[in-house]
């Protein structure tokens, strides 16, 4: 009988991209322990403190008894000398040259505001979002932002609610920016109601609608359908999709870019 394969060993990572690396999963993940970290990115744990050590220092993070959980702010591409999210950079630059685009609070989404807010020029482009973390930088470049009425959540940082909804049903933009927590054959789906409903009604007001998304989303489901394929019209992505996935997007006529890393 035969011996099953031992695992790999992960793949070291350059000290700037495992800092990057260390911040993109803290902040999917809300907290991080050394151990966890170590384990991960095969390196020791002193020099899982010393990362931490710099991050804290840096103010992207804060340390705790064994880890580490986010500070007020921790954006990926605020980390000098790093270049932005490759799915945001390439989201940036197809959007960067229209002049109404709407954007929601996804994480991803978030990262596009960060790199499409140095493509701006001031007084162009106005954005219609229901979030204050993509409002604030794109309102600093000088772009025209509008928010809409609704409930703020304190922690999305996010409008929500009927009158948010509302607030949409009447505006008609260029393009939609939408991360998508899961993609399957059968649609687009979310993770959170409230949010659903605005994404749903910023779907039905753009010419152009762009899904944002990492790999581990392919062939997941999540609690809300948002629409069926046919409502994205481009996909920005980090790795090509499963073939049955990508056969499935072809024919809804979605055009399928994989950013490159």
């Amino acid at each position: 009988m035969p011996r099953p394969s031992k695992p790999q060993p992960p793949r070291r990572l350059p000290a700037q991209a495992r800092l990057a690396a260390i911040l993109d999963r803290l902040e999917k993940d809300g907290a991080l322990s050394v151990s966890e970290i170590a384990a991960d990115f095969d390196i020791s744990e002193m020099t899982v403190r010393r990362d931490l050590d710099e991050l804290e220092e840096a103010g992207h993070l804060t340390r705790v008894h064994g880890g580490a959980v986010p500070a007020a702010a921790t954006p990926r591409d605020a980390l000098p000398g790093l270049p932005p999210d490759p799915i945001a950079a390439e989201a940036a630059r197809l959007v960067a040259p229209c002049h109404s685009i709407a954007m929601d609070g996804a994480l991803l989404t978030q990262r596009t505001a960060r790199a499409l807010a140095q493509r701006l020029a001031p007084g162009r482009t106005r954005i219609f979002t229901h979030s204050l973390t993509v409002a604030e930088p794109l309102a600093a470049a000088g772009a025209e932002v509008y928010l809409p009425p609704g409930r703020l959540g304190s922690a999305e940082r996010t409008l929500t609610g009927p009158a948010a909804v509302a607030h949409y049903a009447g505006l008609y933009v260029d393009v939609a920016v939408l991360g998508i927590a899961g993609l399957t054959g059968d649609g687009v789906f979310d993770s959170s109601i409230e949010e659903a409903a605005v994404k749903q009604a910023l779907i039905g007001q753009a010419d152009r609608r762009i899904g944002l998304c990492e790999a581990q989303a392919f062939g997941r489901r999540s609690l809300v359908r948002l629409c069926e394929l046919a409502g994205l019209t481009t996909l920005i992505t980090d790795a090509a999709p499963p073939p049955d996935l990508a056969q499935a997007l072809r024919s809804a006529g979605v055009a399928v870019r994989v950013a490159a890393r």
